[in-house]
């Protein structure tokens, strides 16, 4: 029957020319087909609107008009009432109304609406609450939004909101999951009633609705951090994320006008939560999940069996997604092993929350911190945080330090990404089509230009006397280091990339990175109690290949591990004693983590990135799973910390898999290192960590270092720029000393309360 209908009228659009014979043949039997031919002649119709094929679309409107289809659908409404259910009956008026909106007949399409409204709440259980009702609703308020007629758009808006809600507030609006009937219709209304009481706002100039619209994008925002967490795919949850960050940026823009407008800096302070609630919040959830358990007294070894069992299904998961052909017939063992592993997994999970039923409070702890709480922080640790959230328009640029909080924005253009893409191109090598000269006025220009766009306005407004950056980076602004920006331009233009011919932002301030602000003052929580260091330095006599390219011997990645470890006295596997069974066996019992190994990227499938032993391999989502003990982590090998990028999320790579897996301290890499030099930096690193220096102190000094002992061949950024430091940035030695401290201040108790003892 459908094919028919769509040959038939595929036919007469096609010519548009016949006779009167013709048409009443044709009218004859449109009448005499009923409700069957109706529907689908309807259904045709949609799914050419839906391919966007207005030419044929508007030639099926002729005949339609001729015929009246859709108007002969309300002369048979007896026919179709017996013959289909009232659903399909609400269907048809408002597929009217669909069509009427598409040709802008705003009043007609209100009609249409009206009617399937009245038919569906006649017809349909509970008059007063359906899923039905507020997508209707919504489809009225949308006419009279396209009217012009935003009152009356904001009256339909409200109710289509409360007609999802069993038991709504006054207003409309709530923040729990449990209380909406339909959670997938519920963001289409509450986003449209935010933009209609902006453009109310633009039209009468009153500030109530642009404080009632920030209210909606906040709850938008936190429905949808509730919805994400019910998920337990990382690829779901990005969906959701991404969704999340447009409703962060119409928030942010709200705010910001608030702010310009009244001076108060709650606003200021509700923008940068919302720069928040977009940025890392699937890292910052696993962190709280784990904070969760931890708080429920879930014992020890439950976790370690709950992250045993998701290691091992990420790695039958990984053999599935790469076998080859050879390695077919093992498929279904292997299928077999996930399905049993999967079940047990599930069984441990409902036997933890059974009986810890406090483990899933995670879902209702805070995501965000407030500015007096930054502010607080940014004077113990005199620093400045700046935060950078890429909007669709803007980029907005967040600086607090212990005294303000200043926001700036520029547009987000492709001006930016060309600017980063040519830093980056004049640092990964150290010439430009092997023309140094070429190469170093690149890194200047694009090295001095980065600067004024991303840091110039803010540190002229927020310097006082603080030594220390954090930088929440976002989008593309995780592919370079902020410690290459010049302040300056040098006066001379000969090839000289040492400190004294360039100012680098390394010799004003140490760095150091997070992720969000949530996760860098959650990773703030951790602290060194016990420096126990552990090495892994394979040596690759065999050949190795990532993507098609040989991986060279490493000549002096043994000497990097045990220069770190004479430093602080650990244990290190050197050679074929590097194998992934030994970091399997032993790395819960290390505070530090240092790999100077290979890794080998997968850019597509960030997932199946992976660090190289001397027997095998560790992928990313094996790391993911794993329950780390270490406070720091020192990833010594080439673009550990690139990945895919992720719209919030950041980078999604090697690095942000082992802060996923809970480690509080990174130190990564943007490019392929060079061996002799790496070396070289850990070894100054190591030093200054073991002289009890803050990481980030310690890694800029290392840098520095390094520079001033180099010629001026191995001074250019490639040798010693690559690595960063990611998370905290407390002293590896600092909980240590303290710790001495108090015991002496104990002993002299003691023997004072003995001397008074005495007399």
């Amino acid at each position: 029957m459908r094919v028919y209908i769509l040959l038939l009228i595929l036919f007469l659009t096609s010519t548009l020319t016949y006779g009167q014979e013709d048409l009443e043949l044709l009218e004859e039997y449109f009448l005499n087909s009923g409700s069957e031919f109706l529907e689908e002649s309807s259904e045709v119709y949609d799914d050419i609107m839906e391919m966007e094929d207005f030419d044929e679309a508007k030639a099926i409107e002729k005949i339609s008009d001729k015929y009246n289809w859709l108007e002969k659908t309300a002369a048979v409404n007896k026919v179709i009432s017996k013959e289909s259910s009232p659903e399909k009956n609400i269907q048809l008026y408002i597929k009217k109304g669909e069509k009427a909106l598409i040709k802008r007949d705003y009043d007609n399409a209100i009609t249409n609406f009206d009617r399937a409204l009245k038919y569906a709440k006649n017809n349909l259980p509970n008059r007063n609450k359906h899923p039905q009702f507020s997508k209707i609703e919504r489809a009225i308020g949308t006419a009279y939004e396209g009217k012009k007629n935003y009152d009356e758009a904001l009256v339909f808006y409200n109710k289509s909101i409360l007609s999802n809600y069993r038991q709504a507030t006054r207003s409309g609006v709530g923040t729990s999951l449990e209380d909406i009937i339909a959670p997938q219709d519920i963001f289409p209304s509450l986003e449209r009633r935010a933009s209609v009481l902006r453009k109310l706002y633009n039209e009468k100039k009153e500030w109530k609705y642009l404080l009632d619209a920030l209210k909606e994008y906040e709850n938008i925002v936190e429905l949808l951090a509730l919805v994400r967490k019910k998920y337990d795919t990382e690829n779901l949850k990005l969906n959701i994320s991404n969704r999340s960050r447009k409703f962060s940026e119409s928030g942010i823009e709200v705010a910001l006008e608030l702010y310009r407008f009244a001076g108060n800096e709650l606003y200021l302070n509700k923008a940068f939560e919302l720069a928040e609630r977009g940025k890392s919040t699937i890292l910052l959830d696993a962190l709280m999940s784990s904070l969760s358990k931890e708080t429920a007294l879930v014992p020890n070894q439950l976790i370690r069996k709950e992250k045993e069992l998701k290691t091992e299904i990420a790695y039958y998961e990984g053999l599935l997604k790469s076998t080859h052909e050879e390695a077919l017939d093992d498929m279904d063992k292997w299928n077999i092993e996930l399905f049993k592993l999967q079940e047990s997994l599930l069984e441990l999970e409902e036997a933890i929350q059974k009986r810890y039923p406090l483990s899933n409070e995670w879902e209702y702890l805070t995501e965000s911190v407030d500015l007096s709480e930054i502010k607080e922080t940014m004077s113990i640790e005199n620093s400045i945080m700046i935060n950078y959230f890429f909007g669709e328009h803007s980029i907005y640029i967040f600086g607090v330090n212990d005294k303000r909080c200043f926001v700036t924005s520029l547009p987000n253009s492709n001006l930016i990404l060309d600017e980063i893409k040519g830093l980056r191109a004049s640092m990964v090598s150290t010439s430009v089509d092997n023309q140094p000269k070429k190469a170093f006025l690149h890194f200047i220009k694009h090295g001095r230009e980065l600067y004024k766009l991303l840091l110039d306005e803010i540190l002229k407004t927020m310097f006082v006397k603080q030594d220390k950056l954090i930088i929440l980076p976002d989008n593309y602004l995780w592919l370079f280091p902020f410690e290459v920006l010049l302040s300056r331009k040098p006066i001379g233009q000969s090839v000289d990339y040492g400190t004294a011919n360039l100012d680098y932002l390394l010799e004003d301030y140490r760095i150091t990175y997070a992720n969000s602000a949530g996760v860098y003052f959650q990773n703030r929580l951790n602290e060194i109690t016990t420096v126990r260091y552990g090495g892994f330095a394979p040596n690759f006599r065999h050949q190795l290949k990532c993507s098609g390219n040989l991986l060279y011997p490493l000549k002096h990645n043994q000497k990097e591990v045990q220069i770190a470890n004479d430093a602080l006295s650990g244990e290190i596997f050197l050679d074929k004693a590097a194998t992934k069974e030994h970091f399997m066996q032993n790395y819960e019992k290390y505070s530090i983590l240092h790999f100077a190994t290979h890794t080998c990227l997968d850019v597509k499938s960030p997932q199946n990135s992976k660090i190289y032993f001397s027997d095998s391999t560790l992928s990313t989502n094996e790391i993911y799973h794993l329950k780390m003990n270490a406070d720091m982590v020192v990833l010594s090998a080439c673009e550990t910390g690139i990945g895919k990028l992720e719209k919030g999320e950041g980078m999604m790579s090697l690095s942000r898999a082992f802060a996923y897996a809970g480690c509080p301290s990174l130190t990564m890499s943007l490019w392929a290192v060079s061996d002799q030099s790496t070396t070289q930096l850990m070894q100054y690193y190591y030093e200054f960590l073991n002289q009890a220096m803050n990481k980030s102190a310690a890694l800029r000094a290392a840098k520095l270092k390094y520079i001033e002992e180099q010629d001026v061949s191995k001074q250019h950024p490639y040798y010693w720029a690559a690595f960063l430091h990611l998370g905290n940035d407390q002293s590896i030695t600092e909980k240590k000393q303290s710790s001495l401290l108090w015991w002496g201040l104990g002993l002299v108790l003691i023997l004072f309360l003995l001397m008074k003892l005495k007399k």
